[in-house]
């Protein structure tokens, strides 16, 4: 009987020290591909404002017809741009969610640059429905590829491990 919980413990045992990382808490390094991502959020993050800028400097040379639809773009830009900070903030800080919030900031990007391109076609808002496309195929080129690394990668799950 002795040698039965013997073996049970070994079992016990050899489980615990298989167990991957992420049940320890201890977050693995930002590296691999992920450096990627997290260059994407630094540029990302300073392009972001950098256009909001150059967008306000300009919005007063935009013929009056143009003001509603930019006001518009401006409003949804802003919206994903906070979204790109507060993603950032969860990514740098390994937080457990973080790979969640990237894949929700890949599709709302998606999402609002598909129905920003059907309003500026609608308004016939040419200049800004070419802005929004560009956008809309560019970050749903980049989710095909991150979102399947986000969902399946090892790293990923060992990473991203902090409460």
């Amino acid at each position: 009987m002795s040698e039965d919980i013997n073996r049970l413990l070994e079992i016990d045992s050899a489980a615990a020290t298989s167990a991957p990382e992420d049940s320890t808490g201890t977050p693995e390094k930002i590296g691999g591909w992920l450096i990627l991502p997290a260059f994407g959020l630094i540029v990302g993050g300073i392009l972001s404002l950098v256009g909001i800028v150059v967008s306000l400097d300009v919005a007063s040379e935009l013929p009056g017809r143009y003001q509603g639809i930019f006001a518009l773009n401006l409003l949804f830009d802003v919206g994903l741009s906070g979204f790109l900070v507060y993603a950032a903030i969860r990514f740098f800080g390994k937080r457990r969610n973080a790979p969640a919030t990237m894949i929700a900031l890949m599709v709302a990007g998606v999402l609002v640059n598909g129905l920003l391109l059907l309003i500026n076609i609608g308004a016939d808002a040419g200049p800004f429905a070419v802005e929004s496309g560009t956008a809309m195929v560019r970050g749903a080129i980049g989710a095909a590829i991150w979102i399947p690394y986000f969902l399946v990668s090892k790293r990923v799950k060992r990473t991203f491990v902090v409460r």
